[in-house]
Order: structure tokens, then sequence, then C-alpha cells
């Protein structure tokens, strides 16, 4: 009897040191999503202003965009199109048709001035059909670079921006930046706090020659470390490239042959593997593939 006694004193006291333990662990009585939501299936589409207008390569665009499932369009080239009020009957014959017939759910205007941005802005209020207008203004402004045209003073104002846009005329476009890194001489928390705090998507890219987390942990986990604090849970897409040096072989139909959602599904896979509690403060929507004229010769 004693003996079981004393068994039953080291069970309970195990116990006990268990449940302490865990009550001071409160991030593993957290249930981390299992699933990600996939929103947003985005190409970046160069020479956008050779393209529009041309019935030929227009359809060629959008019949490459629905054979490959992509349901968002990010468009270079606008500062040659929205400069130009003659040339918006076209853009909005595109962007109508892109949504209409080819299953195009959001148009985003990529660009990296003021200027630029207002030019799409005063031609989303010059619309009153909703399916021809912008849905998103994205940014692309490599900072970290030690831009001279645009530094990371420059960045913010760029995104404060389009946020007092969206904000003055009561616009319903998502604001967003493309990233490759942060802290060009700053401070990279910061940076990372200013963008969870005033952006509804950010774009990281991962420009490695696979699907690959380890590429991106450092940002990501400064984003989420910024958004928990913040008690926001922002939008995050993942670009790959289709350019030769990064994951042209993955994608392509004579090498690995993979496709362009294979790749976020291995990222995703490998998030959930490496880091899966990141997933807690960040909401991953999708993918980007960089661009359209890489990812043709590639599949």
């Amino acid at each position: 009897m004693r003996t079981w006694s004393k068994f039953f004193v080291v069970v309970i006291f195990i116990a006990a040191i268990l449940t302490v333990f865990q009550s001071c662990n409160v991030q593993d009585n957290v249930a981390v999503p299992t699933e990600v939501n996939l929103l947003h299936k985005g190409l970046y589409v160069d020479r956008f202003q050779d393209i529009l207008g041309d019935t030929t390569r227009e359809n060629k665009l959008l019949r490459y965009v629905k054979s490959h499932d992509f349901n968002e369009l990010s468009l270079y080239g606008l500062w040659e199109v929205t400069n130009k009020p003659s040339k918006y009957p076209s853009l909005a014959r595109f962007i109508s048709k892109a949504r209409l017939d080819f299953g195009v759910t959001k148009i985003s205007a990529t660009h990296s001035t003021t200027k630029a941005f207002d030019e799409c802005e005063a031609y989303n209020i010059g619309r009153k059909n909703e399916t021809e207008k912008f849905d998103v203004f994205s940014i692309e402004n490599e900072w970290w670079q030690t831009n001279p045209e645009c530094d990371y003073a420059c960045n913010q104002n760029l995104v404060l921006h389009i946020k007092n846009l969206k904000t003055q005329n009561n616009d319903v476009f998502d604001t967003e930046i493309y990233i490759g890194w942060l802290d060009s001489g700053n401070n990279d928390y910061e940076e990372a706090k200013f963008l969870v705090n005033n952006l509804d998507k950010i774009a990281v890219h991962c420009y490695d020659t696979v699907p690959n987390f380890a590429y991106t942990k450092e940002r990501l986990l400064l984003l989420a470390k910024a958004a928990k604090e913040l008690n926001k849970k922002p939008e995050i897409l993942i670009i790959f490239s289709a350019e030769q040096e990064f994951m042209f072989k993955y994608f392509s139909k004579s090498h690995q042959n993979k496709e362009f959602l294979t790749a976020y599904n291995d990222f995703v896979k490998d998030l959930k593997t490496s880091n899966s509690s990141i997933l807690l403060d960040l909401n991953f929507t999708g993918y980007k593939i960089f661009t359209y004229s890489e990812a043709a010769t590639a599949r």
C-alpha cells in the first residue's frame, strides 16, 4: 500500500508540473490555422502599353490567363496609358472583357509615383461601370536598393498617398506593396510596422529556384511580429519569378514542368512544416507570377 501511495503522489506531482508548464505557454493553447485561403492567383503583365488596343495581343494574353487559371492581373507600363485620357475607353473595354469573358476578378494598377496613382484614380472616378475600374493600387519601389529616385521616406509618402486617395474618394480598391527586402539604412522592424499598419496587402518575393519558405522567413517573421503588436492580420501574397535565373526551370515544360499553383502549394507545405505558427498573425491568400513574357515562355 505504501508503494502505491508513493506512486500516486508522484503522478499527481508530475500532472501539476505539466499544468503549470502549459499555462506558461499560451501559444500552445492557440489553435494554429491548418488551411490557407487561396483567393489571389496573379500574373504581372509586362509591356501592357504595347498590348492594349491590339485585339490579337489582348486576346492572346487573356486566353493564356484563363488556360493557366489566373484570376488577377497586375499591369505594368500603365504610365503610358493613364496619362492619356484618349486611351481610357480602350482600357475600360479591356478590363471589362477580362472580367466578363475570362474570369479575371481583380485588376491591379502597378506604379511607383504619386502622379501615376493620381491618374489611375482619375480614371476610376470617371468610370460609371464598376467592372471597368482598377481593384488594387500596388506600389513597386525598391527602396531597399538605395533607390536614388525614391528612398524609404519617399516610399512612406507613396503608401500614405494611395491610402488617402482611397479614403478621400471613398473608393474601394485594395492598397498593396511589393517588398524584396526590408531596411535600407532604416529600422527593419519599424518598416514592417509601417507597412502592416497602412496597407491591405503585402506581396513578398521568393526569388529562388524553388518555392522556399526559408528564403522569405526573416521578412515574414518581422511582418508577423508587427501584425501581432498592431492587432492586425494583413493579406500576404508570395511572388515567384519565372525568369531564367529563378524558377524558369521549375515551371518550364521542358524541365520540371510544374504548374504555377504547385509553386504556391509547395511553399505553403514548406511553411507549415517549418513555422506554422506564423499563420496566426499573417493571412496568406495567394501568389503572383513575374512576369507574363517569362511565364509564357516557360509554359
